[in-house]
């Protein structure tokens, strides 16, 4: 079987680059602005396809050819995109697949979604250079948010414009996937437009058609409700929901002291031949942050409902209150003493509020919430903690030989240019997700060399 190469823009740690890999795609060309991003990249993945792998502090020193030449160019995709002998090599090689996900804060809807922020050009200048490339097929992968008109300022959906693009010389669907429905332990919904070229898309007798008006989003979500017929052709196929992974089960073999000898099919996969532990460094909690964690774990136990993130003024304390004296059950605190009044219990509910409204406690009972950059976000479905960089890179689907490399955390205004490993994990595509996507591509491709039609 063929394989067939690919270029990864924006690649960051490299989930997508992994599992287009572990498709039996081959890498050619990865672009990472971010240094810390790029080291985990460049051992993880450049560094393992040789024998004599140069040295990370001096492969940082080596010019923009060089890098380009092994396959890893850190720096803007700027000048990727204005170098144009570069682009009209990588044309001549007959690159197979362009694969990326643009920095998304921008359309992002936590953010303020301004249609002119700088972030928003990315997606245009991954067409120009998909659009010079014109490899057999592309992948860009994004956040719901690119899919949403900027109403505020009475502007189209950036995602009706990139496809408009798109369309001179590619039959592309526009799909949001959840990450769920790819084996991922993560409840993770992302926008992913799939395209490829009409000359092959010929050969698969796809339709072109794809305009503003008639194009719609295919959704993974709606899996259950679709027979397989009604899949997109581009689109990877979907696992049924009662073959999905839950949290306990990603997470089994895994304790605050490293792997333990209990095991889920999930857990096998991931660590594989691994006997060494990475990247699971706690964090370190005060005394008060950890009584907080415990108690938000006696709550749930007791009331059997998830209250982490909604206590933090007087009407939701009050409402908290309600809901655990209507159970009538005893209420322990994590020192082992009981609360017997309601003064003596909301004083307890006070001692925990926080003014973090995303931090909510995980259900090791059903699919994670999206993986994001920051640490504090969730607590362990289990321990009084939030989750370690490797607990998170499990969620998100890398296996555990894959290291990651750099700072694990930062904060305040170093998080505008730096990417610590927890970043890395949260901004990353989902190997197993790419694998999938991959794994379509490589039948669709296949198909249309060998001239068999539509897989």
């Amino acid at each position: 079987m063929k394989k067939f190469k690919f270029v990864d823009l924006f690649a960051g740690c490299g989930g997508f680059s992994l599992g287009l890999t572990e498709a039996g795609f081959e890498h050619v060309l990865a672009v990472e602005r971010s240094p810390m991003a790029a080291q985990t990249y460049y051992h993880n993945i450049v560094a393992k396809k040789v024998n004599s792998p140069v040295p990370w502090a001096d492969y940082i020193e080596l010019d923009k050819n060089a890098m380009v030449e092994a396959g890893l160019y850190i720096g803007d995709i700027e000048k990727i995109h204005s170098d144009q002998p570069l682009l009209g090599d990588l044309r001549r090689r007959e690159i197979d697949l362009v694969a990326g996900g643009p920095p998304c804060q921008g359309f992002s809807t936590v953010g303020k979604r301004n249609p002119d922020d700088i972030r928003n050009s990315y997606p245009y200048k991954f067409f120009e250079i998909v659009e010079a490339i014109l490899p057999k097929a592309f992948v860009m992968e994004n956040v719901i948010g690119i899919s949403l008109n900027f109403r505020k300022y009475k502007k189209d959906t950036p995602l009706d414009t990139v496809c408009g693009f798109f369309q001179e010389h590619y039959s592309i669907t526009r799909t949001c996937l959840n990450a769920y429905h790819y084996g991922v332990p993560q409840g993770r919904q992302r926008i992913v437009v799939i395209g490829i070229r009409k000359d092959l898309a010929d050969k698969l007798c796809l339709k072109h058609v794809d305009s503003k008006h008639e194009a719609q989003i295919w959704r993974s979500d709606f899996l259950n409700k679709l027979d397989r017929d009604a899949i997109p052709t581009l689109a990877p196929i979907p696992i049924h929901s009662e073959q999905a992974v839950r949290l306990k089960r990603a997470l089994i073999d895994i304790d605050d002291h490293g792997y333990t000898k209990k095991r889920s099919s999930y857990s096998q996969l991931m660590k594989g031949n691994q006997t060494v532990i990475l990247n699971h460094e706690r964090r370190r909690h005060g005394d008060e942050t950890t009584f907080r964690f415990k108690f938000l774990h006696e709550i749930r136990k007791i009331a059997s409902v998830n209250i982490a993130n909604s206590i933090s003024t007087p009407e939701s304390i009050s409402s908290v209150v309600s809901i655990l004296r209507k159970t009538g059950k005893p209420i322990v605190m994590p020192d082992g003493t009981y609360i017997p009044s309601k003064p003596s219990l909301e004083r307890a509910i006070n001692r925990i509020a926080t003014k973090k409204h995303s931090q909510i406690l995980l259900d090791g009972d059903k699919a994670s919430r999206t993986m994001m950059t920051i640490p504090d976000d969730y607590i362990h479905y289990k321990f009084p903690r939030v989750l370690t960089v490797r607990e998170m890179a499990r969620i998100q689907s890398f296996p555990d030989n894959f290291e990651f490399m750099g700072k694990v955390t930062t904060g305040g205004k170093q998080r505008k240019n730096e990417v610590p490993q927890y970043s890395q994990v949260g901004n990353a595509v989902p190997p197993l997700l790419a694998k999938a996507i991959g794994t379509r591509l490589s039948e669709l491709l296949q198909a249309a060399e060998s001239n068999k039609g539509r897989p």
